[in-house]
């Protein structure tokens, strides 16, 4: 039993709040009397609440549930260049928020690491290459080499997220065609792209999820890399909702809209989490919740 005293304000001397917890029938009454003592007169106000303890306890539970943040899926950064790729570099893990990266040239890679480091079933496999580079890209003129001119890398760190790390948007890749395997058929993925790249004949790239032919497009978006000698520094597009192949296998493919150079320096991969059932079942409980009030005076 708590007890607490507390004045009411003019013409309440004292507020007396009483609330206790007694069995009932196997049941659990919840009782809050309020008193007010004025003028040695006692003015009682009674409210009763009488429900099972397993009704009470799964209630108290989904409305936690309610407000907890949603799971966030499993996710992989990609950096498109390393230090075996044409002027390009690899990306430091961790980086400056702590995330893990997969730089990637033409070689394949049997485990890619999350963004939390972890071992995965997920690969990487490159079918077909137009060419890496970092010249023109978000760093300018990169023919002095890598360590001269990574320092000239222009962009928004945090417009581009994850994605806004200067060594992933140093480099490039430019129209690949590419495997990511050992993903999930009955799980959908998130995709997110960032080009960057000035001085275009195309000055947009288009970025496909494809059939294992690469000729079927199953899902795009397409992205304004650069125009001129502007190059992208803010802007990234997303294909959402996407699943691999029953191989287990998504195939990846990118160009330019008109069929010229298309571009893409890295990219971010993630499981979209599964659509949450707290509310349901909440409205379930609430259903067979039995709220009896009684109000004396």
């Amino acid at each position: 039993m708590l007890g607490r005293l507390e004045n009411q304000g003019k013409g309440r001397e004292m507020n007396n709040l009483i609330q206790g917890i007694v069995g009932l029938n196997g049941k659990t009454e919840r009782r809050a009397i309020l008193g007010w003592l004025h003028n040695h007169k006692r003015e009682n106000v009674m409210t009763t609440f009488r429900t099972s303890t397993g009704v009470i306890t799964a209630f108290a539970f989904a409305i936690a549930l309610s407000f907890a943040p949603p799971a966030r899926g499993q996710t992989w950064l990609i950096d498109f260049g390393d230090n075996i790729s044409f002027r390009g570099t690899n990306t430091p893990s961790p980086d400056s928020n702590g995330h893990y990266w997969n730089s990637v040239h033409y070689a394949y890679v049997p485990s890619l690491i999350d963004i939390n480091g972890n071992s995965t079933s997920a690969a990487y496999g490159l079918d077909a290459l137009g060419g890496t580079d970092s010249y023109n890209g978000p760093a300018g003129d990169t023919s002095a080499g890598v360590p001269l001119t990574i320092g000239n890398t222009v962009f928004n760190p945090g417009a581009l997220g994850n994605l806004g790390q200067t060594n992933a948007v140093y480099d490039y890749f430019v129209n690949a065609k590419f495997q990511i395997q050992g993903l999930d058929p009955t799980k959908q993925y998130k995709l997110t792209f960032f080009g960057s790249h000035k001085y275009n004949t195309d000055n947009t790239t288009v970025y496909s999820v494809c059939d294992s032919t690469y000729s079927t497009v199953l899902a795009s978006t397409s992205l304004l890399v650069g125009v001129n000698d502007a190059h992208n520094q803010d802007t990234v597009a997303v294909i959402n909702n996407v699943s691999p192949q029953a191989n287990t296998i998504m195939y990846i493919k990118f160009l330019g809209s008109a069929g010229n150079d298309g571009y893409l320096n890295d990219m971010q991969l993630e499981v979209v989490p599964e659509p949450a059932t707290v509310t349901l079942i909440s409205l379930g409980l609430l259903s067979v919740m039995v709220l009896r009030r009684r109000h004396t005076s």
